[in-house]
């Protein structure tokens, strides 16, 4: 059985349950809160916060997304955070942030790729459940046997096209593709 922490919004009344290995970010996003976020790789920064209470392990340390006088401050990235315990976090939040769609998680099936250029690629995946998203919108696929932490080897991808149960990812190969989850799906602003 898998952990799960609560996790307490400062200032606030908020709190979520976080699964052991999920991202601060991630789970509160699909809990339906309204978490500050533009790129859920480590790049913006968008999603900054501060570690009031608790333990985290932190999946990219050298994320583009912090300046080196934000870590020092002990500035983290949520979505580059997973708990090791129970934790409170100050982080902007409130409806202005909160998502049209609802992230969820789900399992996909690798169906196919294509060689486009000598460096990109498209993958072709299908899921028995359909997506909660609309085209254009953004997905945080998760390929488990490339990175130990969780990410592709290239954070550099984008949906190409979504009909019924399956979507097209691009993305400049990096290896061999594998089966797939979806951690997360947001639609974009």
């Amino acid at each position: 059985m898998t952990a799960q922490f609560q996790i307490s919004l400062a200032g606030s009344e908020a709190t979520y349950a976080c699964d052991e290995g999920d991202t601060l970010l991630r789970a509160g996003l699909r809990q339906g809160l309204g978490l500050a976020y533009e790129c859920n790789v480590g790049a913006c920064g968008s999603c900054k916060f501060d570690l009031l209470e608790g333990e985290v392990d932190d999946l990219f340390p050298d994320a583009p997304g912090l300046r080196p006088k934000e870590r020092e401050r002990g500035k983290r990235l949520a979505c580059q955070c997973v708990p090791r315990s129970n934790c409170t976090i100050k982080i902007r939040s409130g409806a202005e942030y909160a998502s049209a769609i609802r992230p969820r998680r789900f399992a996909a099936r690798f169906t196919g790729c294509v060689s486009v250029t000598p460096d990109m690629s498209i993958f072709s995946f299908s899921a028995d459940t359909p997506p909660n998203s609309s085209p254009g919108s953004t997905r945080c696929w998760r390929f488990p046997a490339w990175d130990s932490r969780g990410r592709t080897p290239c954070p550099t991808w984008a949906i190409a096209m979504e009909t019924g149960n399956s979507s097209s990812a691009v993305c400049p190969a990096a290896g061999s593709p594998t089966i797939c989850s979806t951690p997360c799906a947001r639609a974009t602003r």
